[in-house]
């Protein structure tokens, strides 16, 4: 290879040599060697230098698929820049690689390139390209548009050049039209389209193909359109084999966090809000060490709602705060995530105009994007709100709305969460008969889908389901594990409802008797009877705001003073150590409590009992 000077020194002197025409055939040859001996990129340059643009093109094109694979979309929409407008007009492949090369940084500008290859692929009937510009417009509208209701009438397009070309269809093309049709179905859930089949045929791809990023995408796009099917125990293998997956250097950094956000979405739907938070912060680590941050928002959506339900309303509103200052930036379904999150905080401690605020700019932007999973969820929420104003005829309505949605758009969960809600709403207006229905049939959805949580959830809402569905004996072994799971505390006013699953069961009219988490304590050990017999003291002295004073008197009748309180504390706790709940007996200025939330007594059972009659 000659010294750059001495290079420049013959170009020089051969352009003083040699004609301008003569100089441009010398060149395209080196170029053609360049080209055939892997200097692509020299090659584009001289090419492009002498003006010989379809040459250009043709390298062009033969590259740009290697140039995306390296993640140099930039360098593709660089070149692209050099052509002439009309040499665009006579080649649809540089329009739908023009698309290719801004869709990562600008998905909405690319929309238009893929949508006048595709129609101008079909014009001169080429077929691969059309299959691959189709995908191309899909994920522009998903990842672009404010709105996937625009996808409608590309799904029918797809369906039909699928039943024309799907014998001979080369793997790789089919392959890309079929991630993204599943991820438009798991988005847009047309009830025209058989979802299912093409779940199946993602399933069979993700299994046979070789390619490591090919069988991410597809179990990825599998696993959010069982989930918003509401077939979370699917969902949750499927996202199992993807953790795995995830660590394979060939998956890009933006599939690993689209991972992390269906992770915490999954979480928190199953009530795994430890689970959830550790995989947000994980997801947070990965975009601040790689740059990507396409799923920030989403992220701290679900790091709030975790910290919602667990109680910590610090952090969350910490996130909210990172949300809010990002909101002028955030695309209509992030955007209507913020409201719908707010609007649910503002809900729990008791904001009623702000929850009604946010309800409404949530359901209108979701009814704007028209995703049927969160279009549900915002209804739901409303209806709540509603609920709470005393418009019991509009969120009635609104829940029917919802509850039609999820039926029609196939989402279980959905179903679920409205015939729960009809419940309440029934219960609330003294219509048990109607509750009853749809609570049947919400609690079989639940067992048979296995469903273990509620999200977004009414604080009482489902202590106040599930405790009519065992007083009238609906899918109590099912019910009875969801209270567990959820450390349900059932309402003040039922302590005689022996079917709940209470940690602690206290039988004292006949034989004394312990029932802990169901099984009966054993009291062998002598060193027990002091913390019982404080137990049945308490009890017999009517369980509630019993003074300490009267407690250590037949206690303790010798003891005085400090002598007497001090007996008094070390045996309450080791009455507390004994029944494994500290919240089963609580003593606040003097007074001590058994608390019926905790622990069901049979005497106060038979009082209430007698108090209804």
């Amino acid at each position: 290879e000659y010294h750059p000077l001495f290079r420049d020194f013959l170009r020089s002197r051969g352009n003083d040599l040699f004609t301008e025409k003569y100089i441009r055939r010398v060149r395209g040859k080196a170029a053609a060697i360049l080209v055939e001996s892997g200097h692509v990129e020299e090659a584009a340059g001289t090419l492009r230098e002498i003006g010989d643009w379809h040459g250009f093109s043709r390298v062009l094109q033969k590259q740009a698929p290697t140039l995306v694979r390296q993640g140099r979309s930039d360098t593709l929409a660089e070149w692209l820049e050099f052509l002439p407008k009309e040499i665009f007009e006579e080649e649809p492949w540089l329009l739908y690689w023009r698309g290719v090369a801004r869709f990562s940084s600008a998905p909405g500008e690319s929309q238009g390139d893929f949508e006048e290859a595709f129609r101008r692929f079909s014009q001169q009937k080429e077929r691969d390209g059309a299959f691959l510009a189709w995908a191309g417009v899909v994920d522009a509208i998903i990842y672009g548009s404010g709105s996937l209701k625009t996808l409608d009438p590309w799904f029918l397009i797809l369906g039909k050049m699928w039943k024309k070309s799907t014998p001979s269809l080369p793997e790789e093309i089919a392959s890309q039209a079929t991630c993204a049709m599943i991820k438009a179905l798991s988005l847009r859930r047309p009830p025209f389209v058989d979802m299912g089949m093409w779940a199946d045929r993602a399933m069979r791809l993700a299994q046979t193909t070789r390619d490591v990023a090919l069988t991410f995408t597809s179990l990825l796009n599998v696993a959010y359109y069982r989930f918003h099917s509401g077939d979370f125990q699917e969902a949750g293998l499927l996202l199992d084999s993807l953790r795995e997956l995830g660590r394979r250097p060939e998956i890009s950094p933006l599939s690993r966090l689209t991972l992390y956000w269906l992770e915490a979405a999954y979480a928190n739907v199953n009530g795994m809000h430890d689970r959830c938070r550790k995989v947000v912060a994980e997801g947070i680590e990965l975009a601040d060490a790689t740059g990507v941050h396409h799923m920030d928002f989403l992220l701290k959506g679900h790091g709030a709602i975790s910290s919602l339900r667990g109680g910590d309303m610090e952090t969350a509103r910490g996130f909210l705060r990172k949300m809010a200052a990002k909101l002028s930036a955030a695309r209509p379904w992030e955007e209507s995530f913020y409201h719908r999150i707010t609007a649910w905080e503002a809900l729990h401690r008791g904001d009623r105009a702000q929850a009604l605020f946010h309800s409404e700019r949530c359901l209108s932007l979701c009814e704007e994007v028209g995703n049927p999973w969160t279009e549900a969820l915002a209804l739901v929420l409303r209806a709540f709100v509603l609920q709470e104003e005393g418009k019991e005829r509009e969120a009635a309505r609104i829940l029917r709305r919802a509850h039609r949605m999820g039926k029609e758009s196939g989402m279980h969960f959905i179903r679920f969460v409205c015939l729960l809600a009809e419940t309440y709403f029934s219960m609330l207006r003294g219509d048990e008969a109607s509750g009853l229905s749809s609570l049947r049939e919400g609690l079989r959805i639940g067992r048979e889908k296995g469903y273990i949580h509620v999200y977004l959830w009414r604080p009482g809402l489902l202590e106040t389901v599930t405790a009519k569905a065992l007083e009238k004996g609906i899918e109590t072994g099912y019910v009875r594990d969801l209270i567990r799971r959820n450390a349900l505390v059932p309402d003040a006013a039922l302590p005689g409802l022996e079917s709940w699953p209470w940690p602690l069961k206290l039988y004292t009219l006949g034989a004394f008797g312990l029932l802990k988490e169901e099984k009966p304590l054993s009291f062998a050990r002598k060193v027990q009877h002091k913390p019982l017999l404080m137990l049945k003291v308490l009890v017999a002295l009517g369980g509630k705001d019993v003074p300490e004073e009267q407690m250590t008197d037949i206690l303790w009748p010798e003891a005085e003073g400090d002598l007497a309180h001090q007996s008094f504390a070390t045996t309450l706790r080791r009455l507390r150590k004994l029944l494994g709940n500290e919240k089963a007996v609580s003593l606040r200025e003097g007074r001590v409590t058994l608390d019926t939330r905790h622990c069901w007594v049979d005497a106060v059972a038979f009082e209430s009992l007698l108090a209804r009659v």
